[in-house]
């Protein structure tokens, strides 16, 4: 009896020890493979999230990574979370450039100095403020203060080109595009939908981050599209209205940026890419859906000329609406090979016959273009008598 407990007692001993390194065996595993225990990001599918439209583009192990960061940033750590996957360069600086463009809610990070941490199996990043939890959290209340009322009037509109002209509109006329470089010591914030909504200046990211905003929380689809125009680094939006994709330049549709005056364009308001690739350079082409149709704002208001007799009304229209609701400038499109010629006489023409009618009297009438690609849209400045 005494010999069987000795033999089960050295049995147990070797089974202890065996189920020991086992675990040992299975615990370095979990640390050293990082597809142990997990799907194989590298075959799995990529998870997708309405108006996220650089995050569905990722693949899986970017998303990963994507995810841990939002989850840091959301509650304002320092660093992210142990990752078990190691990222290159390429991938890192893809995935923080996508949160910039899918989240312009996070305009208090501050990108340029996040760092990332590489072992031969992990990452885990380090992430940079510029402002404490409780002053972001503050800035946040107040960008939602500030955009409130947009939104809650985007409820009234029957149609989503109505919203989206609504909030493009209010944009345009509410902020100042800045040309000059700011003295104060956080110029950051004009790139970001705060300085656009709440300090009422920005530059193009600003703009583009802000109208993204305002449509997304009207519930309309709308992304940022990062590139060049007029081979100068530049953001503008792609949306999508009335089942069509269309480019909005927000910030080339400010009269202030080029004129100093408060006129709201619509030259680059809902253009197909063959429209906006006369002057606009993608960075990410082949993540944005392809915008074909051609029926700009021009075209969907019947304000867009394809002949001389239609210039002509469309002209006269457009000059009678602007004098009953006090505007010093109307616009109209051209769509016709003549079109431009044609418009120099019809222009005097117009005047001509408002004056004659006695209604109105318009003195020192003069054009001043505002132009979108090839001249196409006009911004016509004239004054009242």
């Amino acid at each position: 009896m005494l010999e069987y407990c000795k033999r089960n007692h050295v049995l147990w001993k070797a089974a202890a020890l065996i189920l020991f390194f086992v675990l040992l065996f299975v615990a370095a595993l979990i640390r050293f493979l990082p597809s142990f225990g997990f799907a194989d990001l590298s075959k799995a599918e990529p998870v997708y999230k309405h108006d996220k439209l650089y995050y569905n583009h990722l693949s899986r192990k970017e998303q990963f990574l994507y995810d841990a960061l939002i989850s840091a940033i959301d509650l304002h750590k320092e660093y992210t979370d142990e990752i078990r996957y190691v990222f290159s360069s390429a991938e890192f600086n893809n995935v923080v450039q996508f949160i910039i463009s899918d989240n312009p809610e996070y305009f208090y990070v501050d990108y340029n100095h996040i760092e990332s941490y590489v072992s031969e199996t992990h990452t885990k990043v380090k992430l940079a403020y510029y402002k404490s939890r409780e002053e972001a959290v503050h800035m946040q209340q107040e960008l939602q203060t500030a955009i409130a009322p947009m939104i809650e009037q985007t409820a009234s509109f029957d149609s989503d080109f109505d919203k989206e002209l609504f909030l493009h509109d209010y944009l345009v006329e509410t902020c100042t595009y800045l040309t000059d470089e700011p003295e104060d010591n956080e110029s950051y914030l004009y790139n970001t939908a705060y300085g656009a909504l709440v300090l009422k200046k920005a530059y193009c990211d600003g703009y583009a981050l802000a109208f993204k905003l305002l449509m997304n929380q009207s519930g309309l689809f709308c992304s940022t599209v990062s590139g060049f125009a007029n081979n100068l680094p530049h953001m503008w939006n792609i949306v999508y209205i009335d089942e069509h994709f269309y480019h909005v330049d927000v910030t080339w549709n400010d009269a202030d940026m080029t004129y100093g005056k408060n006129m709201i364009f619509h030259g680059y308001f809902n253009l197909s890419q063959e429209a906006i690739a006369h002057n606009h350079t993608i960075s990410y082409e082949d993540v944005l859906p392809l915008a074909e149709d051609d029926t700009n704002y021009y075209e969907h208001v019947e304000l867009n000329a394809h002949t001389r007799e239609e210039l002509a009304d469309i002209m006269y229209r457009a000059m009678i609406n602007a004098l009953q609701n006090d505007l010093d400038y109307f616009e109209i499109g051209l769509d016709y090979e003549e079109a431009k010629s044609d418009f120099n006489s019809l222009f005097a023409d117009t005047v001509e016959q408002i004056n004659q009618e006695g209604a109105y009297m318009v003195i020192n009438a003069h054009r001043e273009y505002a132009c979108s690609y090839d001249a196409r849209f006009l911004n016509i400045e004239f004054y009242r008598g």
